[in-house]
C-alpha cells in the first residue's frame, strides 16, 4: 500500500442558511449521511492509496510531497464526484455546471474554498471517473459492504434499528445495452467512411495532404446517398436485384476511400513531424484507422454474404459495431423484445436489498448456472464471516452442476445453504410450490427485477460510456449509489416509523 501523507485543511466557505424548500433540507440530510457512511467504510482513504500508486507508474519513481498531496486530493475528488453525479443522475456538462454554482455540492466534494472555489470542467470530471478501474471500484463495493452494511458494529453506531447479514441471497440475469445504431450489416459501411473521413480531415488540416478526388465531406455525402438509396429499395419491385445492385456500388466505394484513407494514415505514421499534431493525438488516429482497415474485409464478408449469397450470418460470426468490439447478440423474448445487443449483467442482492456482488460480463455469457458457481464462490471468498442459508434464483439457473455445488459446500463447510432454486421439472415444480417458505421466497425474488431496473436507471440503458472497461466502472459506481441510496431509504422509514410513534 502507498504512504497516505497529511493534508494541510483548507479553510471552507460556510453554507447559506436555506428555509421553506424540504427537498432542499432532505438533499442536505442525505449528502451528510453519505459523507458518514463514505468515512466509516474508509473509502477515501483507498482512494488516495490508489491514486498514488497510479501516479507513481506514470512517473516511474518516488514522488515529492506536492505529487502525492495532489494525488491524495485527485482521489478524493474522483470517489465523490463519480458519487454524487450518480447520485443525481446527471451528465457529465449538466453535473458540471450544477456543481460549479451549488455550495452544497461543493462541500460534498470537498472543493468549497472560503474565497474562491476552483471547480472542474466536465472533461476534468471525466478524466476523474475514467481514471478508475474495475477492480478498484469492485473494492469501493467490497468495503462500504463490509464495513458499513454487514457491519453490524457500525449499523449500531449510525443508529439502524437491526443489522444486516447474508442469509437469504436474490439474483437474475440481464442484458445492458450498448449506445449502438441497429446492427445493420451495409451501415457499417458507412460507419467505417464517415468515422475515417473525420480522421482523414484531422490528418489533412494538421497540414499532411495527399491528392484526393473529393474533400472528406464530400466522400462522406456520397455514402449518405448510396444509402438512402438501399433504404428505399425495399419499398420497390425486384427489391432484391436492386439491393445488390447498389451494395456493389458500395463495395467499390468503400475500396476507394480506404485506399486514400491508408494514403494519408501511411503519411502521417512515416512523417508526423510534418503535421502540427502532438505525438499522442497522431499515435491515436494512426491506430484507429489501422483498426478500420483492418475490419474492411470482414464487413463486406459478412454483407455479401447476406444480401449477395442470401445466407443467414451466425450471431457468432456478425460484427455490431465498429465503435463497440465486446457487444453480443442477447435473446431474451422478453415483451416487446426479443434481441438486445450489449452485455449480460449478473446481479445478487441480500433480503434487505443490499446488492452483494455484481458482473458485466465481456465475453458471451456461459450460462447462468455457470455465473451462480462462480458467484458463490465469490461471496463465500468475499464475506467469509457471514453465513448464508439460501440461494434464490429463476428456472433459468437451476441445475445439476449448481445443485451439486451447493451439496459439495454443505459437506465441506458443515453449512446448511438451502437450494431453492426454481426447477425446470413442470411436475418437480408443482411440488416444490407446496412448501410455504419456497413460496415466499420466489415472492420476495421477484422485487430483484425492480432492484435491477433501479441500477440500470442509475447506470443508464443503453450505456453512454465507449468500452467495456468503462461500461464496468460506471455499473460499478451506479450498484454503490444503489446501495448507498438504499441505506438512506431505511434511515427514511425509521425517521417516520418514530415521528409516528411520538405523534401518537
Amino acid at each position: 500500500m502507498s504512504k497516505i501523507i497529511p493534508m494541510q485543511a483548507l479553510l471552507d466557505k460556510p453554507l447559506d442558511i436555506v428555509s421553506g424548500n424540504p427537498d432542499y433540507e432532505k438533499l442536505i440530510f442525505d449528502l451528510d449521511l453519505i459523507d458518514l457512511f463514505l468515512s466509516h467504510a474508509k473509502l477515501e482513504e483507498r482512494a488516495m492509496e490508489y491514486f498514488i500508486a497510479r501516479a507513481e507508474k506514470w512517473h516511474g519513481k518516488a514522488l515529492k510531497n506536492k505529487q502525492i498531496e495532489k494525488a491524495q486530493r485527485e482521489g478524493v475528488w474522483s470517489l465523490r464526484c463519480s458519487i454524487l453525479r450518480k447520485f443525481l443522475n446527471l451528465p457529465l456538462r449538466t453535473f458540471a455546471l450544477q456543481l460549479a454554482g451549488c455550495p452544497l455540492f461543493q462541500r460534498f466534494c470537498r472543493i468549497n474554498r472560503w474565497l474562491c472555489t476552483n471547480t472542474f470542467s466536465h472533461q476534468k470530471i471525466n478524466e476523474l471517473e475514467n481514471a478508475l478501474s474495475p477492480e478498484i471500484v469492485k473494492e469501493y463495493n467490497l468495503m462500504l459492504n463490509s464495513n458499513v452494511i454487514l457491519n453490524a458494529e457500525t449499523t449500531k453506531k449510525l443508529k439502524f434499528e437491526k443489522s444486516f447479514d447474508l442469509e437469504n441471497l436474490y439474483g437474475d440475469t440481464t442484458c445492458m445495452k450498448v449506445n449502438i445504431h441497429y446492427p445493420v450489416d451495409w451501415l457499417l459501411i458507412r460507419d467505417m467512411i464517415r468515422t475515417s473521413m473525420v480522421l482523414v480531415h484531422q490528418i489533412r488540416k494538421s497540414g499532411i495532404k495527399i491528392r484526393m478526388p473529393y474533400s472528406p465531406s464530400e466522400c462522406t455525402s456520397g455514402i449518405n446517398k448510396l444509402c438512402i438509396e438501399m433504404h428505399n429499395s425495399y419499398r420497390c419491385k425486384d427489391a432484391n436485384k436492386k439491393r445488390k445492385a447498389i451494395f456493389r456500388k458500395m463495395k467499390k466505394y468503400l475500396k476507394q476511400v480506404l485506399g486514400h484513407v491508408e494514403s494519408h494514415m501511411i503519411a502521417l505514421k512515416e512523417s508526423p513531424a510534418q503535421s502540427n499534431l502532438s505525438h499522442l493525438a497522431a499515435t491515436r488516429i494512426v491506430n484507429r484507422l489501422e483498426e478500420i482497415l483492418k475490419m474492411q474485409e470482414e464487413v463486406v464478408r459478412i454483407a455479401h454474404t447476406r444480401i449477395i449469397k442470401e445466407q443467414i450470418v451466425v450471431s457468432e460470426d456478425k460484427i455490431l459495431s465498429i465503435y463497440e468490439s465486446d457487444v453480443h447478440v442477447i435473446t431474451r423474448n422478453k415483451a416487446g423484445i426479443k434481441v438486445e445487443f450489449g452485455n449480460t449483467m449478473y446481479l445478487i442482492e441480500q433480503q434487505d436489498g443490499f446488492i452483494v456482488d455484481y458482473l458485466l460480463l465481456k465475453d458471451v455469457s456461459p450460462g447462468d448456472p455457470k455465473l451462480g458457481i462462480e458467484s458463490l464462490d465469490r461471496i463465500l471468498k468475499d464475506y467469509s464471516n457471514k453465513k448464508i442459508k439460501s440461494m434464490v434464483f429463476d428456472r433459468g439457473f437451476d441445475s445439476k452442476d449448481f445443485k451439486k455445488k451447493v451439496e459439495e459446500l454443505n459437506e465441506k463447510n458443515q453449512s446448511k445453504i438451502e437450494y431453492n432454486v426454481l426447477p425446470r421439472n413442470p411436475i418437480e415444480l408443482k411440488e416444490r410450490m407446496k412448501d410455504e417458505n419456497f413460496k415466499m421466497y420466489h415472492k420476495r425474488r421477484s422485487s430483484t427485477e425492480a432492484k435491477i431496473a433501479h441500477v440500470k436507471r442509475i447506470a443508464d440503458n443503453p450505456m453512454k460510456q465507449k468500452g467495456i472497461r468503462n461500461r464496468q466502472v460506471h455499473l460499478g459506481l451506479s450498484v454503490m449509489v444503489a446501495n448507498l441510496k438504499r441505506l438512506l431509504m431505511i434511515m427514511q422509514e425509521q425517521k417516520e416509523k418514530d415521528r409516528k410513534t411520538q405523534a401518537a
